[in-house]
């Protein structure tokens, strides 16, 4: 059994913890990996809310797209839970937390969007994903955690396929 100990929480609160793998390693980017669960949240919720509201002549192959994001996100947001349980850390358990960590990649808008609006939107939050997932990786590789990195690895490279592919769809290709 694993020996318990009390660790601050997101909003400066203890709460009982267990020791777990490289614990004390992961201090050094536990906050930071908090932040990319959260934003894997937000950017998971904007492709589905997205997926259900797209509109127009390329209707089928953007809502596709999206759904094919979001279902990524899904697998990504569990990899990243279970591996600060691993650590011996607590996830992100509200609303208010995530929306807190993943600002300003959750930033909201009151009015219905464009197609064309959505995509953009949803190209700069996958921009800013992939640039704290990478921020992170770089920290859980300082503290030489490489089973943080790999996972974090393999979930950039995932964002950034995603990434490219929302961005064609904002651009032409260019004549040859």
């Amino acid at each position: 059994m694993k020996s318990t100990s009390k660790m601050i929480d997101l909003d400066g609160s203890t709460k009982d913890s267990y020791e777990g793998k490289n614990s004390k390693k992961a201090e050094k980017f536990i906050k930071p990996l908090q932040s990319v669960l959260a934003s894997l949240y937000a950017a998971r919720l904007k492709s589905q809310v997205y997926h259900w509201q797209v509109h127009g002549p390329n209707f089928y192959g953007i809502h596709k797209l999206l759904e094919e994001v979001y279902k990524s996100l899904d697998q990504s947001i569990d990899d990243t839970a279970e591996r600060i349980r691993t650590l011996g850390m607590h996830t992100v358990s509200s609303f208010s937390e995530i929306i807190q960590l993943s600002a300003p990649a959750n930033a909201s808008s009151d009015k219905f969007l464009s197609t064309q609006e959505m995509i953009a939107d949803m190209q700069e939050a996958l921009d800013r994903l992939s640039e704290k997932i990478r921020s992170t990786a770089d920290l859980a590789e300082e503290a030489e955690d490489i089973v943080t990195v790999d996972m974090l690895t393999r979930i950039l490279g995932t964002t950034e396929k995603f990434e490219w592919m929302v961005r064609s769809l904002r651009t032409s290709p260019k004549a040859e």
